[in-house]
Protein backbone atom coordinates (compact mmCIF):
# COMPACT_ATOMS: atom_id res chain seq x y z
CA UNK A 1 0.00 0.00 0.00
CA UNK A 2 1.57 3.78 -0.84
CA UNK A 3 -0.83 6.45 -0.21
CA UNK A 4 1.29 8.69 -2.86
CA UNK A 5 -1.98 7.31 -5.31
CA UNK A 6 -4.18 9.01 -3.31
CA UNK A 7 -2.06 12.23 -3.27
CA UNK A 8 -0.39 11.61 0.13
CA UNK A 9 3.17 12.82 0.16
CA UNK A 10 5.52 10.32 1.50
CA UNK A 11 8.43 8.44 -0.25
CA UNK A 12 8.12 5.59 -2.79
CA UNK A 13 8.72 2.32 -2.26
CA UNK A 14 11.72 0.82 -3.14
CA UNK A 15 10.13 -2.04 -4.87
CA UNK A 16 8.19 -0.01 -6.92
CA UNK A 17 11.34 1.16 -8.32
CA UNK A 18 13.03 -2.28 -8.65
CA UNK A 19 10.16 -3.56 -10.43
CA UNK A 20 9.77 -1.05 -13.03
CA UNK A 21 12.98 -0.82 -13.96
CA UNK A 22 13.58 -4.57 -14.61
CA UNK A 23 9.75 -3.83 -16.58
CA UNK A 24 12.13 -1.56 -18.86
CA UNK A 25 14.91 -4.16 -19.22
CA UNK A 26 13.05 -6.74 -20.22
CA UNK A 27 10.82 -4.11 -22.80
CA UNK A 28 7.98 -3.72 -20.86
CA UNK A 29 7.25 -7.37 -20.67
CA UNK A 30 6.02 -7.20 -17.25
CA UNK A 31 4.45 -10.68 -17.48
CA UNK A 32 8.27 -11.90 -18.10
CA UNK A 33 9.13 -10.07 -14.77
CA UNK A 34 5.98 -12.08 -12.99
CA UNK A 35 7.54 -15.53 -13.86
CA UNK A 36 11.53 -14.44 -13.21
CA UNK A 37 10.04 -13.52 -10.22
CA UNK A 38 8.42 -16.89 -9.14
CA UNK A 39 9.73 -19.17 -10.82
CA UNK A 40 13.59 -17.78 -11.08
CA UNK A 41 13.50 -17.39 -7.40
CA UNK A 42 13.35 -21.55 -7.23
CA UNK A 43 16.61 -21.41 -9.02
CA UNK A 44 18.19 -18.82 -6.89
CA UNK A 45 17.22 -20.87 -4.10
CA UNK A 46 18.44 -24.23 -5.19
CA UNK A 47 22.00 -22.21 -6.93
CA UNK A 48 22.30 -21.09 -2.95
CA UNK A 49 21.81 -24.15 -1.63
CA UNK A 50 24.65 -25.24 -3.95
CA UNK A 51 26.69 -22.87 -2.73
CA UNK A 52 26.08 -23.81 0.92
CA UNK A 53 26.69 -27.07 0.28
CA UNK A 54 30.42 -26.12 -0.78
CA UNK A 55 31.26 -26.21 3.18
CA UNK A 56 30.60 -29.64 3.59
CA UNK A 57 33.90 -30.54 1.80
CA UNK A 58 32.37 -33.44 -0.42
CA UNK A 59 31.06 -33.25 -3.97
CA UNK A 60 28.51 -35.75 -3.44
CA UNK A 61 27.24 -34.33 -0.46
CA UNK A 62 26.87 -30.71 -2.06
CA UNK A 63 24.65 -32.89 -4.33
CA UNK A 64 22.90 -34.46 -1.64
CA UNK A 65 22.27 -30.74 -0.46
CA UNK A 66 20.52 -29.16 -3.72
CA UNK A 67 18.98 -32.65 -3.67
CA UNK A 68 17.55 -31.78 -0.20
CA UNK A 69 16.18 -28.80 -1.68
CA UNK A 70 13.95 -30.27 -3.68
CA UNK A 71 13.05 -32.86 -1.36
CA UNK A 72 11.90 -30.32 1.18
CA UNK A 73 8.33 -28.98 -0.28
CA UNK A 74 8.56 -25.60 1.47
CA UNK A 75 9.13 -24.02 -2.14
CA UNK A 76 6.71 -25.71 -3.85
CA UNK A 77 4.22 -25.59 -0.86
CA UNK A 78 4.50 -21.36 -0.95
CA UNK A 79 4.08 -21.44 -4.90
CA UNK A 80 0.86 -23.39 -4.20
CA UNK A 81 -0.64 -20.94 -1.52
CA UNK A 82 0.67 -17.77 -3.28
CA UNK A 83 3.15 -16.99 -0.57
CA UNK A 84 5.37 -14.90 -2.22
CA UNK A 85 7.13 -13.46 0.01
CA UNK A 86 7.92 -16.61 2.00
CA UNK A 87 9.44 -18.28 -1.05
CA UNK A 88 12.11 -14.96 -2.21
CA UNK A 89 12.88 -15.59 2.46
CA UNK A 90 13.55 -19.26 1.10
CA UNK A 91 15.67 -18.67 -1.64
CA UNK A 92 17.93 -15.97 -0.15
CA UNK A 93 18.52 -18.08 3.31
CA UNK A 94 21.04 -20.52 1.90
CA UNK A 95 22.94 -17.45 0.13
CA UNK A 96 22.73 -15.71 3.47
CA UNK A 97 23.68 -18.65 5.77
CA UNK A 98 26.55 -19.32 3.30
CA UNK A 99 27.88 -15.26 3.87
CA UNK A 100 27.44 -15.52 7.51
CA UNK A 101 29.54 -18.65 8.25
CA UNK A 102 32.11 -17.25 5.60
CA UNK A 103 32.70 -14.20 8.09
CA UNK A 104 33.20 -16.23 10.86
CA UNK A 105 35.96 -18.17 9.04
CA UNK A 106 39.68 -17.13 9.50
CA UNK A 107 40.37 -18.21 5.91
CA UNK A 108 37.87 -15.87 4.51
CA UNK A 109 39.52 -12.38 5.23
CA UNK A 110 40.79 -11.73 1.70
CA UNK A 111 37.87 -11.83 -0.07
CA UNK A 112 35.23 -10.73 3.37
CA UNK A 113 34.68 -6.89 1.62
CA UNK A 114 33.40 -8.32 -1.38
CA UNK A 115 31.25 -10.97 0.39
CA UNK A 116 30.13 -8.30 2.57
CA UNK A 117 28.92 -6.10 -0.24
CA UNK A 118 26.80 -8.86 -1.47
CA UNK A 119 25.36 -9.37 1.47
CA UNK A 120 24.33 -5.82 2.34
CA UNK A 121 22.26 -6.22 -1.90
CA UNK A 122 21.10 -9.17 -1.48
CA UNK A 123 19.32 -8.06 2.13
CA UNK A 124 18.36 -4.67 0.83
CA UNK A 125 16.76 -6.44 -2.58
CA UNK A 126 14.67 -8.73 -0.45
CA UNK A 127 13.59 -6.18 2.05
CA UNK A 128 12.63 -3.97 -0.85
CA UNK A 129 9.41 -6.26 -0.83
CA UNK A 130 9.49 -8.36 2.55
CA UNK A 131 11.12 -5.78 5.01
CA UNK A 132 10.78 -8.02 7.84
CA UNK A 133 13.59 -9.85 6.23
CA UNK A 134 16.48 -7.51 8.16
CA UNK A 135 14.38 -9.55 11.53
CA UNK A 136 15.25 -12.82 9.63
CA UNK A 137 18.78 -11.64 9.20
CA UNK A 138 19.50 -11.36 12.39
CA UNK A 139 17.69 -14.20 13.70
CA UNK A 140 20.38 -15.98 11.68
CA UNK A 141 23.10 -14.51 13.28
CA UNK A 142 21.94 -15.37 16.14
CA UNK A 143 21.54 -18.87 15.73
CA UNK A 144 24.10 -19.25 13.85
CA UNK A 145 26.35 -17.76 15.71
CA UNK A 146 25.08 -20.45 18.89
CA UNK A 147 25.92 -23.30 16.29
CA UNK A 148 29.26 -21.82 16.23
CA UNK A 149 29.93 -21.05 19.71
CA UNK A 150 29.13 -24.73 20.84
CA UNK A 151 30.86 -27.09 17.36
CA UNK A 152 33.87 -24.84 16.94
CA UNK A 153 37.12 -27.30 16.62
CA UNK A 154 39.21 -25.40 18.57
CA UNK A 155 37.92 -23.68 21.58
CA UNK A 156 34.92 -22.05 23.08
CA UNK A 157 36.94 -18.63 22.83
CA UNK A 158 37.82 -18.84 19.13
CA UNK A 159 33.74 -20.31 18.57
CA UNK A 160 32.64 -16.98 20.22
CA UNK A 161 34.99 -14.64 17.99
CA UNK A 162 33.81 -16.38 14.81
CA UNK A 163 30.19 -16.02 15.95
CA UNK A 164 30.70 -12.62 16.59
CA UNK A 165 32.24 -11.82 13.12
CA UNK A 166 28.94 -13.54 11.79
CA UNK A 167 26.27 -11.44 13.68
CA UNK A 168 28.57 -8.33 13.04
CA UNK A 169 28.41 -8.79 9.06
CA UNK A 170 24.16 -9.36 9.65
CA UNK A 171 24.24 -5.87 11.63
CA UNK A 172 26.06 -4.26 8.53
CA UNK A 173 23.82 -5.66 6.00
CA UNK A 174 20.69 -4.39 7.83
CA UNK A 175 22.31 -1.24 8.45
CA UNK A 176 23.63 -0.51 4.74
CA UNK A 177 19.99 -2.06 3.56
CA UNK A 178 18.20 0.64 5.26
CA UNK A 179 20.96 3.04 3.93
CA UNK A 180 20.12 2.29 0.46
CA UNK A 181 16.48 2.20 0.73
CA UNK A 182 16.37 5.88 2.07
CA UNK A 183 14.10 7.92 1.79
CA UNK A 184 11.53 5.06 2.31
CA UNK A 185 13.16 3.36 4.91
CA UNK A 186 12.71 6.66 6.80
CA UNK A 187 9.28 5.91 6.85
CA UNK A 188 9.05 3.09 9.06
CA UNK A 189 10.75 5.67 11.92
CA UNK A 190 7.52 5.88 13.63
CA UNK A 191 5.93 4.99 17.33
CA UNK A 192 4.96 2.00 15.83
CA UNK A 193 8.15 1.21 14.23
CA UNK A 194 7.75 -2.61 14.75
CA UNK A 195 4.33 -2.68 13.64
CA UNK A 196 5.11 -1.10 10.48
CA UNK A 197 8.01 -3.69 9.86
CA UNK A 198 6.47 -6.71 10.58
CA UNK A 199 3.07 -5.73 9.06
CA UNK A 200 0.70 -5.76 12.41
CA UNK A 201 -2.75 -7.44 11.42
CA UNK A 202 -1.80 -8.32 8.02
CA UNK A 203 0.79 -10.65 8.04
CA UNK A 204 -1.88 -13.40 7.54
CA UNK A 205 -0.73 -17.17 8.98
CA UNK A 206 -1.19 -17.63 12.37
CA UNK A 207 -3.11 -20.71 14.07
CA UNK A 208 -2.06 -22.60 11.13
CA UNK A 209 -1.62 -25.86 13.46
CA UNK A 210 1.07 -27.72 14.07
CA UNK A 211 0.70 -30.60 11.56
CA UNK A 212 -0.02 -28.30 8.61
CA UNK A 213 3.83 -26.87 9.51
CA UNK A 214 5.27 -30.38 9.84
CA UNK A 215 3.50 -31.08 6.44
CA UNK A 216 5.27 -27.48 5.15
CA UNK A 217 1.77 -26.18 4.63
CA UNK A 218 1.10 -28.90 1.63
CA UNK A 219 -1.52 -31.27 4.73
CA UNK A 220 -3.81 -31.92 0.87
CA UNK A 221 -1.21 -32.97 -0.97
CA UNK A 222 -0.73 -36.82 -1.69
CA UNK A 223 1.74 -38.13 0.25
CA UNK A 224 2.00 -34.84 2.07
CA UNK A 225 2.66 -36.46 5.92
CA UNK A 226 5.51 -38.25 4.91
CA UNK A 227 7.10 -35.28 3.85
CA UNK A 228 7.33 -34.51 7.63
CA UNK A 229 10.17 -37.12 8.16
CA UNK A 230 12.68 -35.44 6.76
CA UNK A 231 13.01 -33.05 9.90
CA UNK A 232 14.31 -36.11 11.65
CA UNK A 233 17.68 -36.10 9.75
CA UNK A 234 18.60 -32.41 11.28
CA UNK A 235 19.00 -34.64 14.67
CA UNK A 236 20.50 -37.91 13.58
CA UNK A 237 23.22 -35.56 11.83
CA UNK A 238 23.92 -34.00 14.56
CA UNK A 239 24.63 -36.67 17.15
CA UNK A 240 26.37 -38.99 13.85
CA UNK A 241 28.66 -36.36 12.69
CA UNK A 242 32.00 -35.86 13.93
CA UNK A 243 35.18 -33.36 13.56
CA UNK A 244 34.85 -30.71 10.75
CA UNK A 245 31.26 -32.53 9.86
CA UNK A 246 29.86 -32.21 13.06
CA UNK A 247 29.54 -28.38 13.20
CA UNK A 248 27.72 -28.30 10.08
CA UNK A 249 25.19 -30.99 11.62
CA UNK A 250 24.69 -28.67 15.00
CA UNK A 251 24.20 -26.18 12.28
CA UNK A 252 21.32 -27.81 10.36
CA UNK A 253 19.78 -28.76 13.85
CA UNK A 254 19.90 -25.22 15.22
CA UNK A 255 18.06 -23.93 12.32
CA UNK A 256 15.53 -26.56 12.30
CA UNK A 257 15.06 -26.13 16.04
CA UNK A 258 15.96 -22.46 16.47
CA UNK A 259 13.29 -21.15 13.99
CA UNK A 260 11.24 -24.40 14.52
CA UNK A 261 10.42 -22.84 17.95
CA UNK A 262 10.24 -19.43 16.63
CA UNK A 263 7.19 -20.25 14.11
CA UNK A 264 5.57 -22.40 17.24
CA UNK A 265 5.65 -19.66 19.33
CA UNK A 266 4.49 -17.10 16.60
CA UNK A 267 1.93 -19.17 15.23
CA UNK A 268 0.36 -19.35 19.16
CA UNK A 269 0.79 -15.79 18.89
CA UNK A 270 2.54 -16.13 22.71
CA UNK A 271 4.79 -13.16 21.47
CA UNK A 272 3.42 -9.61 23.25
CA UNK A 273 4.22 -8.04 19.86
CA UNK A 274 3.68 -8.85 16.37
CA UNK A 275 5.89 -11.98 15.01
CA UNK A 276 4.60 -11.68 11.11
CA UNK A 277 3.91 -14.39 9.01
CA UNK A 278 4.45 -17.66 10.32
CA UNK A 279 5.75 -19.21 7.32
CA UNK A 280 8.72 -16.73 7.22
CA UNK A 281 10.63 -18.28 10.05
CA UNK A 282 9.80 -21.76 8.30
CA UNK A 283 11.92 -20.74 5.28
CA UNK A 284 15.22 -21.25 7.32
CA UNK A 285 13.96 -24.74 8.85
CA UNK A 286 13.51 -25.66 4.97
CA UNK A 287 17.09 -24.34 4.08
CA UNK A 288 18.26 -26.53 7.51
CA UNK A 289 16.07 -29.57 6.54
CA UNK A 290 17.85 -29.33 3.56
CA UNK A 291 21.53 -28.84 4.79
CA UNK A 292 21.19 -31.83 6.91
CA UNK A 293 20.30 -34.19 4.22
CA UNK A 294 23.95 -33.37 2.80
CA UNK A 295 25.37 -33.23 5.99
CA UNK A 296 24.25 -36.80 6.27
CA UNK A 297 25.91 -37.64 2.62
CA UNK A 298 28.91 -36.54 3.89
CA UNK A 299 28.81 -38.30 7.42
CA UNK A 300 27.88 -41.02 6.27
CA UNK A 301 31.52 -42.87 4.81
CA UNK A 302 33.53 -41.28 7.49
CA UNK A 303 30.97 -41.53 10.46
CA UNK A 304 28.81 -43.99 9.82
CA UNK A 305 30.26 -46.93 7.73
CA UNK A 306 33.98 -47.13 8.42
CA UNK A 307 33.26 -47.19 12.76
CA UNK A 308 32.58 -50.33 14.32
CA UNK A 309 29.49 -51.45 14.69
CA UNK A 310 26.83 -50.23 17.21
CA UNK A 311 24.18 -47.73 17.29
CA UNK A 312 25.93 -45.59 14.65
CA UNK A 313 24.96 -47.77 11.84
CA UNK A 314 20.96 -48.35 12.63
CA UNK A 315 20.66 -45.32 13.44
CA UNK A 316 21.72 -43.97 9.73
CA UNK A 317 20.14 -46.86 8.17
CA UNK A 318 16.78 -45.06 9.59
CA UNK A 319 17.41 -42.14 8.70
CA UNK A 320 18.54 -43.08 5.19
CA UNK A 321 14.83 -44.70 4.96
CA UNK A 322 13.38 -41.35 6.42
CA UNK A 323 15.05 -39.44 3.50
CA UNK A 324 13.73 -41.76 1.31
CA UNK A 325 10.26 -42.14 2.18
CA UNK A 326 10.08 -38.26 2.43
CA UNK A 327 10.84 -37.90 -1.20
CA UNK A 328 7.67 -39.27 -2.34
CA UNK A 329 5.36 -36.78 -1.24
CA UNK A 330 7.29 -34.42 -3.68
CA UNK A 331 7.83 -36.15 -5.92
CA UNK A 332 4.27 -37.75 -6.62
CA UNK A 333 3.38 -33.47 -6.82
CA UNK A 334 5.60 -32.96 -9.50
CA UNK A 335 3.57 -35.25 -11.82
CA UNK A 336 1.15 -32.52 -13.16
CA UNK A 337 3.78 -30.26 -12.57
CA UNK A 338 1.59 -27.34 -11.41
CA UNK A 339 2.29 -28.55 -7.68
CA UNK A 340 -1.58 -27.71 -6.75
CA UNK A 341 -2.07 -24.02 -7.60
CA UNK A 342 -5.16 -23.05 -7.98
CA UNK A 343 -6.14 -22.24 -11.87
CA UNK A 344 -7.53 -19.20 -11.73
CA UNK A 345 -4.67 -16.66 -11.78
CA UNK A 346 -5.24 -12.86 -10.76
CA UNK A 347 -4.29 -11.63 -14.28
CA UNK A 348 -7.77 -14.05 -15.41
CA UNK A 349 -9.90 -11.76 -12.73
CA UNK A 350 -7.92 -8.34 -14.61
CA UNK A 351 -9.17 -9.22 -17.70
CA UNK A 352 -13.07 -8.75 -16.31
CA UNK A 353 -11.83 -4.78 -16.12
CA UNK A 354 -13.28 -3.09 -19.03
CA UNK A 355 -11.16 -1.16 -20.65
CA UNK A 356 -10.87 2.59 -22.45
CA UNK A 357 -7.70 4.00 -23.32
CA UNK A 358 -9.18 7.55 -23.50
CA UNK A 359 -10.22 7.45 -19.65
CA UNK A 360 -6.55 6.56 -18.42
CA UNK A 361 -5.52 3.38 -16.80
CA UNK A 362 -6.23 2.12 -13.73
CA UNK A 363 -5.38 2.13 -10.04
CA UNK A 364 -6.10 -1.03 -8.23
CA UNK A 365 -6.88 -1.64 -4.99
CA UNK A 366 -6.41 -5.37 -4.03
CA UNK A 367 -7.94 -6.63 -0.76
CA UNK A 368 -7.08 -10.27 0.02
CA UNK A 369 -5.01 -12.37 2.10
CA UNK A 370 -2.19 -10.38 3.13
CA UNK A 371 0.06 -13.25 2.60
CA UNK A 372 -0.50 -13.11 -1.24
CA UNK A 373 1.09 -9.96 -1.54
CA UNK A 374 4.48 -9.35 -2.94
CA UNK A 375 4.87 -6.10 -1.07
CA UNK A 376 3.76 -4.64 2.15
CA UNK A 377 0.31 -3.94 2.38
CA UNK A 378 -1.89 -1.96 5.23
CA UNK A 379 -4.02 -3.57 8.08
CA UNK A 380 -7.78 -4.15 7.23
CA UNK A 381 -8.91 -6.93 9.94
CA UNK A 382 -6.72 -9.66 11.06
CA UNK A 383 -4.97 -11.74 7.98
CA UNK A 384 -6.86 -9.30 5.66
CA UNK A 385 -4.94 -6.67 3.65
CA UNK A 386 -4.82 -3.80 0.62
Amino acid sequence: WWGQGLGAGQPAPTGLALVGLTGVALLGQMGLVHTLTTVGLLVVGLLGLWRLGAGLGHETARRACLLGGLLVPFASGALATGRWSALALWAATPWWTASIVEAGSAAARPVRRRALLGMVLSVALVSAFVPAAVTVVLALGVVLGVATVFGHEHSAGAGLAAAGRGLLRCVVAVVGAAVLHLPWSWSFVTDQWWDELMGSGATGSKGVGGWELLQWGRSGAALGALSALVLVVPLSVALLARGGRAVWGLRSACLVGGFGLITVVVDRDLLPFEGGDVWWWMAPVAVGSALSVGALVASWKDDVVTRSFGWRQPLGLVTAAAVAAAALGPLVGLVDGRWDQPRTALPVLLGQLPTDDDAGDYRTLFVGDAGVGRMRSGALAEGLGY
